[in-house]
């Protein structure tokens, strides 16, 4: 019997997740990082994900999350900031998950979210590339298990291509075009981002 897709993506991401996690704790900079509760510098810009991710946060949300208040207000607005954007990838737009500096979806936060780790606290200013603070070890080691995770879903099927998780939420949730919880939803409707 053939398992439906969505068992296939949330076997594959938490796996994903896991092997993440093995890296982070076994990085050798734990005792310099500086992040803490309500610091939120790294959740202000583009969170950019595998599709297979943003349907497995997706389906977490639906049955984990309480639902968020005005949430397609807020995925629109986003959406209209990253629109007038002229250097997507430079703009500083707060997360829509970020309220009073503290992230509501913790627990099912992307895979971006969980390696970026500052060893400078006076590094986290805006107009600072966060490429020049992050902790090296989980970033290098963070890229090399991406790139792994993105061979296994392509050679199993599933949906790889990276892209910015608001708009793929959105997409989700609001877009009447886009197939929710489907193999390669609303493909053409969406904004991939190449990597």
């Amino acid at each position: 019997m053939k398992q439906p897709i969505q068992f296939k993506i949330a076997r594959a991401v938490e796996k994903y997740y896991a092997d993440l996690q093995l890296i982070i704790e076994s990085s050798p900079n734990q005792s310099n990082w500086a992040c803490k509760k309500t610091c939120s510098f790294c959740c202000n810009g583009p969170i950019v994900i595998t599709s297979s991710e943003v349907l497995h946060i997706a389906r977490k949300m639906e049955s984990d999350i309480e639902p968020l208040i005005n949430l397609e207000a807020h995925l629109k607005s986003y959406l209209d900031c990253v629109s007038k954007c002229k250097y997507y990838f430079e703009h500083s737009i707060p997360c829509v998950f970020l309220k009073d500096e503290i992230c509501l979806i913790y627990k099912i936060r992307p895979s971006v979210c969980r390696k970026y780790f500052s060893l400078n606290r006076n590094n986290c200013i805006k107009d600072r590339p966060i490429s020049t603070f992050t902790d090296p070890y989980c970033m290098k080691n963070g890229k090399n298990l991406l790139s792994t995770f993105r061979t296994q879903l392509t050679k199993l099927g599933l949906p790889e291509s990276m892209e910015d998780f608001h708009v793929g939420i959105f997409n989700i949730f609001f877009n009447p075009n886009s197939s929710k919880g489907g193999e390669h939803y609303g493909e053409k409707n969406r904004r991939t981002i190449s990597c």
